[in-house]
């Protein structure tokens, strides 16, 4: 068993609405690409058939292969985080006791904000929605941003 000072139980949070919700699968994303892979079968052109066909394959094996989970829920006083292979162990990690964070911008594997807290502990958001994560986190520990400190803010 996982011992941490920021364990909680999975429904610690019961009945509090979340500021922000983020599952794994970017579903925004997938409904654009599939309308568009339509879109592009439905023409005469082969070339763009061909195009179309490889980007709902490309969804329809996204949908298969990609297990959808809750990654995390960012509330007022802090950032639940969920673990990847079980959904029950949550850490809350309050805003006051986050020593500093950072957000680590991907490209095709999605992006992260890294946390450590004053104790010690590490924590890693991996998300396609970190930007909309990392606003909340501008909004509620703007000043423990690493990047902040050194070379001034880096995005909003």
């Amino acid at each position: 068993m996982e011992t941490s000072k920021y364990l909680v139980n999975a429904d610690h949070k019961r009945g509090v609405k979340p500021l922000l919700r983020v599952n794994l699968r970017p579903y925004p994303n997938l409904i654009f690409m599939g309308v568009l892979g339509l879109i592009l079968v439905v023409t005469t052109k082969p070339v763009m058939v061909v195009f179309g066909l490889i980007i709902l394959a490309t969804i329809a094996f996204s949908l298969y292969r990609i297990k959808d989970r809750l990654v995390t829920e960012i509330y007022e006083d802090g950032v639940s985080v969920f673990a990847p292979q079980d959904q029950s162990i949550v850490h809350h990690l309050p805003w006051v006791e986050m020593n500093d964070w950072k957000f680590n911008p991907g490209i095709a594997m999605g992006e992260a904000i890294e946390v450590n807290m004053l104790n010690g502990e590490h924590f890693a958001i991996e998300s396609f929605k970190s930007s909309k994560i990392a606003k909340l986190f501008h909004k509620y520990a703007k000043e423990k941003e690493i990047h902040a400190k050194v070379f001034g803010l880096t995005r909003k």
